[in-house]
């Protein structure tokens, strides 16, 4: 029976489709325990001009199963985030999530339905919104990218297909998303698009030798709806393609991991009332590489290495380009029965380009979870 597999893929893509584009921890698995899962995670990040933002947050993650096909988890985070130049911070929660998921059809369907609870920060100062737009950066790769963005209800689903020697998947979802007020200086309100996301994805597995391989490959397109403000139409985010691919080697108990990821938007639209594209595309193309090794050292303790690499085109502008590189070694290990610990440091260092030109950066990132079944 390779319905394990099937539906492990199946929640991969679930995963994908349902969940709001926000980064607040998401749960890809279906877990049978109870679990809670705490993620302490501190980053810095430093330039040549001597700007520095650094954000400490916990992210929190609760698990709940109802029965064998039905389960529920709760995700927030609470945090803090400092820029030195400007001297600004944001101290607040984030938005809390909570969703459920059901299999079904001889688990090869996994639907999801879950609500945004806008218990974060989303009504900001000038100060802060200095802060916020620090912290939207893709590159740099904030856990808390934004505290709060107002109510909203996420839909999906995803169904997989037993090829026999690989599994094919298909999903769509949805984000439906409330208004909220941005700003202390206005009472007036800011309402986001809706997105909606297709996916499609392969899957197989196969062995070479005593090396198992692991290969997956999908792609997803989303379409977002037009953003208003104060009732009147004033941005609509050009469509978004994404491309993944993940391959996974396991050598006895060694295990390399290689992910790749390519984003890819068409322009904007911006205006007053009426929306007109953008002359020049403001959204350069985004492909990130991903390499995890893990070492088995002892039965309980698992030694982890990590390199990271982003590379962000220019866009039309020739801004937002990036290029950084990075890693650094981590560890999982199993504590006692029912409590396991994991945790990296990584370096990173490389240059960003702006209108002035580029510049070096440099950074720090430091992930500590700990995750607790009962």
């Amino acid at each position: 029976m390779r319905n394990a597999r099937v539906i492990a893929f199946a929640l991969a893509l679930a995963g994908a489709v349902v969940s709001p584009s926000h980064s607040q921890s998401v749960f890809n698995e279906f877990l049978l325990t109870h679990e809670l899962h705490v993620k302490p995670t501190y980053r810095t990040w430093s330039s040549d001009r001597g700007d520095r933002i650094y954000q400490s947050v916990i992210p929190l993650v609760y698990i709940l199963p109802v029965t064998n096909a039905l389960a529920l988890d709760l995700s927030t985070a609470i945090g803090r985030s400092h820029l030195s130049n400007p001297s600004e911070t944001i101290a607040a929660m984030a938005d809390t999530r909570v969703r459920a998921s059901f299999v079904t059809l001889d688990n090869m369907l996994l639907v999801s339905a879950g609500v945004i609870i806008p218990t974060g920060h989303a009504e900001l100062r000038p100060d802060e919104r200095i802060v916020a737009a620090s912290l939207a950066s893709p590159v740099l790769d904030f856990p808390v990218s934004f505290y709060g963005q107002g109510p909203g209800i996420t839909a999906g689903a995803a169904y997989a297909i037993d090829l026999g020697g690989a599994v094919l998947g298909l999903g769509l979802g949805t984000y439906l998303r409330g208004s909220f007020k941005p700003s202390t200086e206005s009472d007036a309100t800011y309402h986001p698009g809706n997105e909606l996301t297709g996916l499609a994805g392969l899957e197989t597995t196969f062995r070479l030798g005593s090396v198992g391989w692991r290969i997956l490959g999908d792609v997803d397109y989303t379409v977002y709806g037009t953003d208003t403000f104060g009732g009147t139409a004033v941005f609509r985010s050009g469509d978004r393609w994404m491309f993944n691919f993940q391959t996974e080697i396991l050598a006895r108990s060694y295990q390399v991991l290689l992910f790749v990821q390519d984003r890819t938007k068409g322009k904007n639209e911006r205006g007053l009332g009426t929306l007109l594209p953008e002359a020049v595309n403001t959204n350069g193309n985004q492909l990130d590489i991903w390499l995890d090794g893990t070492f088995p050292i002892g039965k309980n303790l698992r030694l982890r290495a990590y390199v990271e690499s982003k590379l962000y085109a220019n866009n039309d502008f020739g801004t937002n380009g990036a290029t950084i590189l990075g890693g650094g070694p981590g560890f999982e290990a199993e504590i006692a029965r029912g409590l396991w610990a994991e945790a990296a440091l990584k370096y990173f260092g490389g240059t960003l380009t702006f209108l002035n030109g580029e510049t070096a950066v440099s950074g720090l990132h430091s992930d500590l979870a700990i995750r607790v079944a009962f």
